[in-house]
């Protein structure tokens, strides 16, 4: 699955609960490229739109729901997929200034493979006799999304089906991804704010992955970070 640096620009791509949870149409276009020089290095591209939908008259701050669209194209070496997801979200007004919601993106993923670029010791590998395109549904992630106007966290698990990817390898399937998010914008006076969050993603057979960011932001306008 694709990774992202600045994430929390965007935490739609992560979570299909967020969907709805600004009160306008939320528009994001990315591109990512990894290891740039390195052939078969990771590229990414992906483009995403969100809003809330409720009955006209009605408050935004009020239980509504959220609708949203993501596209995404991503390859790395000789492996790479191309998917579409819509998503839904339900926002719970909890307390006055917190909200729960419970969204899922549902789609279609384009799984390929070409041999092409692979370069093996064993060509008489049976995962190796499969070549091309493979499509997998539906792709199904939900999520969870508690926040209010200064602090949110999140849990969504990626590929939750874990699908059978036919005509690719040898039993090759989707692996659950699992990704938590948290964080927090601390205001320091009237015009500055704080704003460390942190993004855990845990795949069964790989190394826990941890982002750390920390942000300052001037009038919620301009931002400046490391991670």
């Amino acid at each position: 699955t694709a990774q992202y640096t600045q994430y929390v620009f965007n935490m739609f791509a992560i979570n299909p609960a967020v969907a709805g949870s600004k009160d306008c149409i939320d528009v994001h276009l990315g591109y990512r490229q990894q290891w740039v020089g390195f052939p078969g290095a990771p590229v990414t591209g992906w483009a995403t739109i969100c809003g809330s939908i409720r009955k006209k008259g009605h408050s935004y701050h009020a239980n509504r729901q959220g609708v949203g669209a993501f596209v995404e194209a991503d390859n790395t070496g000789a492996m790479g997929y191309t998917s579409f997801e819509l998503a839904y979200a339900y926002h719970i007004q909890m307390k006055q200034d917190f909200f729960m919601s419970l969204g899922f993106f549902a789609g279609v993923k384009q799984e390929k493979l070409s041999l092409g670029d692979v370069f093996a010791d064993d060509n008489s590998d049976p995962a190796l006799v499969n070549n091309g395109t493979a499509l997998v549904y539906p792709d199904i992630t939900p999520g969870i999304w508690l926040y209010n106007k200064t602090t949110w966290a999140g849990l969504s698990i990626q590929q939750f089906l874990g699908n059978k990817v036919k005509d690719i390898g040898t039993d090759t399937r989707l692996t659950r991804n699992y990704i938590v998010s948290v964080g927090h914008r601390y205001r320091v006076d009237k015009h500055f704010s704080m704003v460390p969050s942190t993004l855990f993603k845990l795949s069964p057979g790989s190394p826990l992955s941890l982002d750390l960011n920390v942000m300052a932001e001037y009038r919620q306008k301009i931002g400046l970070g490391v991670s």
